[in-house]
């Protein structure tokens, strides 16, 4: 979530989560499509070809045979991620605290007790 927070603030994408939101979608037609019944239903909704293919291979990924249903919802992951860093800044999160670590934000009032942690030191400059 907090990479593609950040990969939104660097390119400064508009609307929010459009790539995050576009390979969730992707995610569930191919998970429920072969692999080109998924791209071509990708394509007749809007997706041009390249970026129809590159989601569904995401997908796709490792399958010995791409014309089965199924495939890997890793996608599906990142997006609930994005939503859950979103939801923390706008209820007034500091970004700066989950560079401690491999942190989740239900670890930040923990890490906050310990005295001797010392604090981020490469944190993106557009924060």
């Amino acid at each position: 979530g907090l990479a593609i927070y950040n990969q939104e603030l660097a390119l400064q994408l508009q609307p929010h989560n459009y790539f995050a939101s576009g390979n969730l979608y992707a995610t569930d037609i191919a998970l429920n499509n072969s692999f080109t019944n998924a791209v071509e239903i990708l394509r007749r909704n809007g997706f041009d070809t390249t970026s129809a293919i590159k989601m569904v291979t995401k997908v796709k990924r490792g399958l010995e045979d791409t014309s089965l249903l199924g495939g890997i919802a890793k996608q599906a992951i990142y997006f609930r991620g994005a939503i859950k860093i979103d939801n923390f800044v706008k209820n007034g999160g500091k970004l700066e605290e989950l560079y401690l670590g491999k942190i989740s934000i239900d670890q930040i009032e923990l890490l906050k007790q310990i005295s001797s942690l010392n604090k981020p030191i490469y944190i993106p400059n557009w924060y």
